[in-house]
């Protein structure tokens, strides 16, 4: 029996994979990255990508490009896959993406002996198979012949990159049958890699009751809900879970949701008495230390509403915006360290510190020149029609450097919560 999937990458942008799975799609395979361990190296669709997977209960699997030159090299992309797929379970393997698509390696050095592609492909299995997630490799016909020694790789699977041929000329897990550049494509989706999977990794057999398709330690942010797919129904371990929902597809599949209500160090979920994994929660919140001055506004972004712990801030403002809650303080008064807090954990310590630029309290400048204020937090002109920021504020070395340019007559203040400069155009 075979399977019918795509890859899709940030290439694809937004997809549709709603729509895709009403149209018969039975598995995705999402790109993660490529390289070494930098976030701006993560696919920046692949949180969506996964996320969506996730909701819709599409099997899924993922691919990461390697660069690697070297086995030091493929160490650094070890870090880069572990960090990606912390607290995600992919249902089926994901891929060490194997080839020289742009001819980086081409140009620096040559491409690799096939001993040491061999052993980079070892090394970013392993950190795969760290994560409690199924590894595998992928290459085309030319690498898979003259780049690798694939009877060292037999322990993993093999994904082949044999386009538009009537079946595949080499055994493998999954084929890649078409690209997008040439035909490929999904509804939903456009114009895509289109893939076979000849494996059945147990997520379409429904006559298995102990089946879950998340296992091992997860990591979920407390009011963040998450659905199980199980065999079977699945059980809390204990009261830091609320089930929101379930429900039993026509397979005999559950999905069952929680919403964790409280921070925990392990909380142990169960099919058939059989603990399938271990869910660690936490809270959420984007900021964990701030400087600012008084009479300044900060907005918290966290899920849940998070508190001050002190007097020197009060709050002026809550809204939740897609699940979000976006909270603001002002600052009142100075101090060397107040705490913020959520479901009773401390989340983020401020200090409020006294206002300071470099420039002194009165200036004169001649129209059309501009100016950059040195300060310990961002300064703001209460009259842009005298004095007109120019850019964005750059911090560097612990301080804020802010560009303004003269563009009227008059007088203007500076603001860093309160006023700290008054700036005479002439």
């Amino acid at each position: 029996m075979s399977y019918i999937g795509v890859d899709v990458s940030y290439a694809n942008g937004n997809v549709n994979l709603a729509v895709a799975k009403s149209h018969g799609l039975q598995f995705c395979m999402i790109r993660l990255g490529y390289g070494e361990n930098a976030i701006s190296q993560d696919d920046t669709q692949f949180i969506n990508n996964y996320n969506k997977c996730k909701q819709l209960h599409i099997p899924c699997g993922g691919y990461f490009y390697s660069y690697a030159m070297n086995e030091a090299q493929a160490q650094s992309e070890a870090l880069h896959i572990k960090r990606l797929l912390t607290g995600r379970h992919f249902e089926m393997p994901v891929f060490a993406d194997m080839e020289d698509a742009d001819g980086y390696k081409g140009k620096h050095g040559g491409i690799p002996s096939a001993a040491t592609n061999t052993a980079i492909i070892k090394t970013l299995c392993s950190a795969i198979l760290s994560t409690g997630n199924h590894a595998g490799y992928y290459c085309n016909k030319d690498w898979y012949n003259n780049r690798l020694y694939p009877a060292q790789l037999v322990a993993y699977d093999f994904w082949y990159a044999r386009p538009n041929i009537s079946s595949p000329d080499k055994p493998c897990t999954i084929w890649q049958s078409k690209f997008g550049e040439l035909g490929g494509s999904f509804t939903g989706i456009g114009s895509c890699d289109v893939d076979v999977c000849y494996k059945n990794y147990g997520t379409v057999v429904a006559s298995n009751p102990n089946y879950c398709d998340t296992t091992g330690n997860i990591v979920r942010y407390v009011g963040l809900p998450y659905t199980f797919k199980s065999g079977s129904a699945i059980k809390c371990g204990d009261n830091s879970f609320m089930q929101i929902a379930t429900k039993q597809d026509d397979q005999g599949y559950y999905y069952t949701t929680f919403r964790p209500i409280k921070p925990s160090n392990g909380t142990g979920f169960y099919v058939n008495n059989k603990r399938v994994c271990i869910m660690i929660t936490k809270p959420y919140c984007d900021t964990t230390s701030l400087k600012t001055c008084p009479q300044m506004t900060y907005t918290f972004k966290t899920i849940g509403q998070i508190k001050c712990g002190g007097s020197n801030f009060t709050q002026i403002a809550h809204k939740v915006v897609n699940g979000y809650d976006l909270t603001t303080f002002k600052a009142l008064s100075l101090t060397a360290g107040v705490g913020f807090y959520l479901y009773g954990q401390r989340v983020c310590i401020a200090q409020v510190v006294a206002p300071w630029t470099d420039t002194p309290q009165r200036f004169t400048k001649k129209l059309g020149e501009t100016y950059c204020f040195k300060s310990n937090a961002p300064i703001v002109s209460g009259s842009p029609a005298i004095f007109r920021q120019v850019g964005q504020s750059v911090f560097k070395g612990g301080f804020y450097y802010t560009t303004f340019k003269a563009v009227s007559k008059g007088q203007c203040g500076f603001y860093i919560g309160t006023r700290t400069n008054i700036g005479t155009v002439i």
